[in-house]
């Protein structure tokens, strides 16, 4: 994303003298009175020159800044944490004046590489240079400050001009997997127990062909080699992976508990974590949370995950003084794919409200990790 800021004209570029200059102008002063008072010509001839000269000063540092403008580039989406680069551009639009002492500072930038400086810049010239930032909190930055400044000539004038430009950046949420729940999901991925309902076809890399064995699906039956042979024989590939998963987010505070802010950042941090290690092992994931309104969004795989990520960025901490939402959408999921409930309260103060399912249910928040068995009903 490259995003183009250019002073707004005319003049904006306006010098002012610099301490330097306004010692420089009242020791010309007191030269001329000194002079004129005292009769020392010298004196008064000096003071007047230097006088002449600051006028002529400030012109050149006028139209030394007036010709340059900036651009910043940048990616469209950035995730919490990790370097990033951003470019900046400086150009000299200026056809006959070269530009001097010019100091660059982006507020995207870090606090100790926020300053780019360069001593000349020839007409028609352009300036590149690209530094690594990082964005630790997660949300959409819609506008960042730019400011130049020069101290051209012999810093005796500071030119000075910042402008507040739009960005359309988005900060996704540090993808946070932990171990324990990284276990869990390897394992889930694995298990063959939920059968033929909850699994997708056998897929991947064609292994061989095998004796039938208790569990495999009447699909994988190798119809020739079960001919030639007097026995079932079928196709042996992948093992399954789950059909899909079910995220369910909430924001359930029960009366008198008392929640740091920083807990619903955490969450989020785990939902990008989940929805990354889902879609880099094309899992489909439906994601139902309470910020959305409980509204369900689906994300198929990795290249899908863009618009749930600048949800996730987007999303704002709302607490719920009650558990009826919750308990309607995880009734009202459609198939019986496992699901996972996750939230930025403790699983202690909600998990036994929560109906039973015919499905596998996992419960978490940011410390704990419960596993629920599903329900049968006859």
């Amino acid at each position: 994303m490259a995003l183009r800021i250019e002073p707004p004209l005319p003049n904006r570029p306006r010098p002012v003298l610099s301490p330097r200059g306004l010692a420089l102008a009242v020791v010309a002063i007191v030269a001329v009175l000194c002079g004129s008072f005292g009769g020392w010509p010298g004196a008064v001839e000096l003071g007047l020159l230097i006088l002449l000269l600051l006028p002529l000063g400030w012109l050149a540092a006028w139209v030394s800044a007036r010709g340059l403008r900036c651009e910043r580039r940048c990616p469209a989406h950035v995730v919490a944490g990790m370097d990033t680069a951003l470019e900046v551009r400086v150009e000299n639009q200026s056809r006959f004046f070269d530009s001097f002492a010019v100091e660059i500072e982006d507020s995207l930038l870090p606090f100790a590489h926020r300053g780019i400086s360069f001593g000349w810049l020839r007409p028609g010239g352009i300036l590149r240079q690209t530094l690594s930032t990082r964005f630790v909190k997660r949300g959409v930055i819609r506008e960042a400050a730019f400011t130049l400044r020069s101290g051209f000539p012999f810093g005796l004038f500071t030119t000075r001009f910042r402008q507040t430009a739009p960005v359309a950046l988005t900060v996704f949420p540090r993808p946070v997997v932990p171990k324990r729940l990284r276990h869990v999901l390897d394992s889930e991925l694995f298990e063959t127990e939920e059968g033929g309902s909850t699994a997708r076809d056998w897929i991947g890399e064609f292994r061989g062909i095998r004796r039938f064995q208790a569990g495999d699906p009447l699909k994988a039956v190798h119809w020739p080699a079960t001919a030639r042979s007097g026995m079932v024989m079928v196709r042996e590939r992948d093992r399954p992976v789950p059909e899909r998963y079910a995220l369910v987010f909430h924001s359930y505070c029960p009366p008198g508990a008392l929640l740091w802010p920083e807990t619903f950042e955490n969450s989020m941090e785990l939902l990008a974590g989940l929805l990354k290690f889902c879609g880099e092992r094309g899992v489909p994931v439906d994601l139902t949370a309470s910020f959305l309104e409980w509204k369900t969004i689906q994300a198929a795989d990795t290249s899908d995950l863009i618009p749930a990520m600048e949800l996730l960025a987007r999303a704002r901490h709302e607490p719920q003084s009650g558990i009826g939402e919750l308990v309607k959408t995880l009734r009202d999921l459609p198939g019986r794919h496992s699901v996972f409930v996750l939230s930025n309260t403790p699983v202690r103060l909600w998990e036994d409200l929560l109906p039973g399912l015919p499905r596998r249910v996992t419960c978490l928040d940011n410390a704990d990790i419960r596993i629920r068995r599903p329900v049968f009903r006859w």
